[in-house]
């Protein structure tokens, strides 16, 4: 799983790096200095699963939130900055933010938000929330087989052509790389995205890549 960790600034970049892999033990993350420059690595290094971007809060910010949102919609933004109230919280969420975390949280919290924005939620905690542990890891050793489907899973109700495309969405293909690998529109690409979300219970791009990592290889 690769994150994108997108601030201008060099020491706030390496410790928000080092708190993100906190989050789970194998995740790769990318930095860039720029809204400009991550969008260029995004496309060159495929999708990734959130975007987590320091904000100052000025109008260049809320412009370069904005862009990250129209560029990349369907991958999760989390924002980190100096909040002072909520509303400017609120603010983040209408403008592309699918969770924010003020500077003030403890890491515990931050990891908290990334799970719950990869699950799906928007999540907007007020400046003083706080998150005392971080939430159960399942067991490694066999509380996945012990909750394992007994009816067939969801991609099995899918189309042999909507499985190819999951299989591309999995290995982290954008809907041009998909369309050229399957010889179709762009457009067409899209309905299918949007027909595969809602058959196997999904939200967006990063929840249907995880669902399809439980039972494609």
């Amino acid at each position: 799983m690769r994150f994108m960790v997108v601030c201008q600034h060099t020491l706030f970049s390496e410790s928000l790096c080092a708190l993100v892999k906190k989050y789970k033990k194998g995740v790769d993350v990318v930095e860039s200095s720029s809204v400009t420059s991550a969008l260029s690595v995004i496309a060159q290094q495929n999708a990734v699963a959130m975007i987590v971007f320091y904000m100052q809060l000025t109008d260049t910010s809320w412009d370069d939130l904005k862009e990250l949102h129209e560029a990349e919609p369907d991958v999760p933004i989390l924002v980190i900055a100096d909040f002072d109230n909520n509303e400017q919280i609120r603010k983040a969420i209408f403008t592309g933010a699918n969770g924010c975390v003020s500077s003030n949280f403890t890491w515990r919290t931050v990891t908290s938000v990334i799970q719950r924005v990869l699950d799906g939620e928007i999540v907007s905690p007020p400046i003083n929330y706080k998150v005392e542990k971080l939430p159960e890891e399942p067991s490694q050793t066999g509380s996945y087989e012990s909750t394992k489907r007994t009816d067939p899973p969801p991609v099995a109700k899918l189309t042999a052509r909507q499985q190819e495309v999951l299989k591309l969405i999995q290995r982290g293909k954008s809907n041009k790389e998909i369309a050229q690998n399957l010889e179709m529109a762009i457009p067409t690409v899209k309905i299918h995205c949007a027909a595969i979300y809602k058959e196997i219970g999904v939200k967006n791009r990063t929840q249907a890549a995880m669902e399809a990592e439980k039972y494609i290889t």
